[in-house]
């Protein structure tokens, strides 16, 4: 097992099961709702409002702070106070459009049994019950379909050194055993 301190828009073919990544650069959440959004702006032949070719996309449902910005009468601000994974395996009947829209990594807890079928998509573990600690390595850049809640919403976050994370499925092996 090696430890890789990586940017998210490194090539990520050298991971292997069980070593331990470090993330900088941009990851977007995505929970169940967002998912099926993503399915429905696809299957009318548009683009979601941010990009998925080349990312990150994390099972998370944040908790967020509002703040309201100083001078920008009234704009929102948001905090992240904690943000940890959700159990991945909920959005595995979406792994075809993830494959197709060019996601190289997920992020989540638990394993997702068909990221096992994927080719070039790796499956990164965040420990469950770290979401204080997950807060302080992630900022809220931007935040996409604020109308499907908080927890469903797709956050665009800027990582700093965000892991471990444990490259626990790829090329059909996984830690899940």
């Amino acid at each position: 097992m090696k430890e890789f301190h990586l940017k998210t828009t490194d090539d990520f073919s050298k991971l292997r099961l069980g070593d331990a990544v470090y993330l900088t650069g941009t990851i977007i959440t995505a929970r169940d709702m967002a998912h099926k959004r993503i399915s429905e702006i696809v299957s009318a032949k548009k683009k979601p409002p941010f990009a998925i070719n080349g990312g990150i996309i994390f099972h998370a449902g944040p908790i967020v702070k509002l703040k309201r910005a100083k001078g920008t009468k009234g704009k929102k601000k948001f905090e992240l106070v904690a943000i940890g994974s959700t159990t991945s395996s909920r959005m595995n009947k979406f792994n075809s459009l993830v494959s197709s829209l060019g996601a190289k990594a997920i992020i989540g807890k638990g394993g997702m049994p068909g990221v096992r079928e994927l080719k070039d998509v790796v499956y990164l573990a965040f420990t469950g019950g770290c979401a204080a600690l997950g807060a302080k390595m992630l900022k809220i850049k931007s935040v996409e379909w604020h109308d499907l809640g908080d927890a469903e919403a797709v956050w665009v976050l800027e990582a700093k050194e965000f892991g471990p994370l444990i490259v626990a499925m790829r090329n059909g092996k996984t830690l899940y055993k």
